[in-house]
């Protein structure tokens, strides 16, 4: 297998990590909205995870920096920051 054929596979892995992360910061906001407490933590401790795992990755596979994979990198510090952000505000 050459790099190409890695990274495109190490690609396809975290875009799918980056939605299932995106729908879990979704789910936190809709259930911070609501006031259902178990649903936002659970939520907020599920999405900090797979945004810690998806950067863990890409720093262990030397992708952190690289150009062809920042869009993934700041997609999983965005959602991680915002619900960060979130989380310490206390909004919604």
């Amino acid at each position: 297998m050459d790099n190409k054929d890695h990274f495109k596979e190490l690609e396809h892995m975290l875009t799918i990590f980056v939605f299932a992360d995106l729908a879990l910061f979704i789910g936190y906001l809709i259930f911070a909205a609501s006031s259902i407490v178990i649903g936002k933590v659970l939520c907020a401790v599920l999405a900090l995870v797979v945004a810690g795992y998806g950067l863990w990755v890409l720093f262990n596979t030397k992708e952190l920096l690289k150009q062809r994979s920042l869009w993934i990198t700041f997609s999983f510090g965005a959602i991680a920051l915002c619900t960060i952000v979130s989380l310490i505000c206390q909004f919604p």
